[in-house]
């Protein structure tokens, strides 16, 4: 056997067990929870109230933050890592700057949010949907809604977006699908391993309302044009560039929060 089968073979082989890790392990390589005790007090500077929703046997998790005399209500979806006891303290930061009602939850298995974790796009989808349902229940029905969505979050805030009728949309380092991500991520693996589209370049193609989109050149995480591309998509997408932001560092920038009190006071006029 010549150097160059064994090389092949091995290739092939790398191949075939990396694909097969990618298809059976999607959950695992998706998401990465960080769990609460169902005791965990939260310590935030803003009133808040826990909420509980139930859906599918399962609960879950999410912190309301109400503003004094507020101009609309929001809600907001995280990305893949970590709970609320650090992602509050964005809901909080946003209602106490827009001066809005916010929303934020717990994907299923994180947090104090109970179950395992999604296997599959429609079980991320009708958490969401419970979701929106404890949302709109909970707050004010005379204030705009705008759903907003952080990099795995975009996707879910963009199908809310696609199935109800929302005031506006905010994504902040989104994807155009997940199936694009994993191009970028596996390009040897076919498209049909896997098993979340999760696509929001299909999800905000028919939107006629105002889109944000906000986008870091330094992300090395999603990339830079992916968010370029699918702002292309809808005429109604602002795309805000953010020069060196990266993946987990827009807020930090005073060209992110001009772009987001602007869009937000031009929703609730």
């Amino acid at each position: 056997m010549t150097i160059l089968s064994v090389a092949i073979r091995v290739l092939v082989f790398l191949i075939v067990a990396g694909a097969a890790l990618l298809y059976y392990f999607q959950s695992k390589l998706l998401f990465y929870p960080a769990k609460l005790e169902k005791n965990f007090a939260f310590s935030f500077s803003l009133p808040h109230e826990e909420k509980f929703i139930s859906y599918n046997k399962e609960t879950l998790h999410g912190l309301l933050f109400k503003a004094n005399k507020p101009k609309a209500r929001m809600m907001y979806f995280h990305g893949n890592r970590g709970a609320l006891d650090k992602w509050g303290q964005v809901g909080a930061d946003l209602s106490e700057k827009l001066n809005c009602d916010i929303f934020i939850l717990d994907h299923p298995g994180f947090g104090k949010s109970t179950g395992s974790l999604p296997t599959s796009e429609k079980e991320l989808y009708e958490s969401a949907d419970a979701a929106f349902a404890e949302f709109i229940a909970s707050t004010d029905k005379t204030l705009p809604i705008i759903l907003y969505g952080r990099s795995l979050g975009s996707a879910l805030a963009s199908y809310l977006a696609s199935k109800n009728k929302v005031q506006a949309l905010i994504l902040e380092t989104p994807y155009l699908s997940i199936k694009a991500m994993a191009k970028v991520l596996f390009p040897f693996v076919p498209s049909f391993f896997v098993h979340y589209d999760l696509d929001n370049a299909k999800n905000i193609q028919g939107l006629n309302i105002p889109i944000l989109i906000l986008h870091g050149t330094g992300d090395t995480v999603v990339p830079y044009i992916q968010g370029k591309e699918l702002a292309a998509l809808n005429s109604n997408a602002e795309f805000i560039t953010i020069d060196d932001g990266n993946h987990n560092t827009l807020a930090n920038y005073p060209l992110y929060w001009n772009a987001v009190e602007n869009f937000v006071a031009k929703i609730s006029l």
